[in-house]
């Protein structure tokens, strides 16, 4: 026994049962009562009536229990080194209390600074040692030629 399926509400429509219509573009669409053609041709949309199957779907109505949630793909995560840290340290850093590594922060920090005013003043010396000398002795660019070719 074939059934067929509503047009409008989605229903089966048993052998003997239904109307069939043809449109002018020779689309078929298949009734299961005058009520679904009716609300059809008045261009309703069957998700706004709670009888339709197309409305249950859309709020979930019905729907067995047999159903059930797939399982989440968990993704694990993995520690990876970082450049020029061993993987050791990078997992003590992760351990430390907040004051132990406010403690080292600030340690790195007074390094970073130390490491500066050295190199300042290395830098500091060098350029007042021949800062004079360069300043006096640089001789001046001579001015650039312009239309410097030949004329047609």
């Amino acid at each position: 026994m074939k059934t067929e399926t509503c047009s409008f509400s989605g229903w089966k429509i048993y052998p003997g049962h239904g109307v069939r219509l043809v449109r002018l573009d020779s689309k078929t669409f298949l009734f299961r009562t005058s009520k679904d053609k009716a609300y059809f041709l008045q261009k309703q949309k069957a998700a706004k009536f709670r009888w339709t199957q197309v409305y249950r779907r859309l709020h979930k109505k019905g729907i067995s229990e047999t159903r059930t949630k797939r399982k989440k793909h968990v993704v694990k995560k993995q520690q990876r080194a970082i450049q020029g840290i061993d993987m050791e340290k990078v997992k003590m850093m992760k351990r430390e209390t907040p004051e132990k590594a406010k403690e080292r922060r600030e340690e790195n920090l007074k390094q970073i600074r130390e490491r500066r005013a050295k190199a300042k003043a290395t830098t500091g010396k060098k350029q007042t040692a021949g800062g004079a000398k360069s300043q006096a002795q640089a001789p001046k660019a001579a001015p650039k030629q312009r239309g410097a070719g030949k004329k047609r």
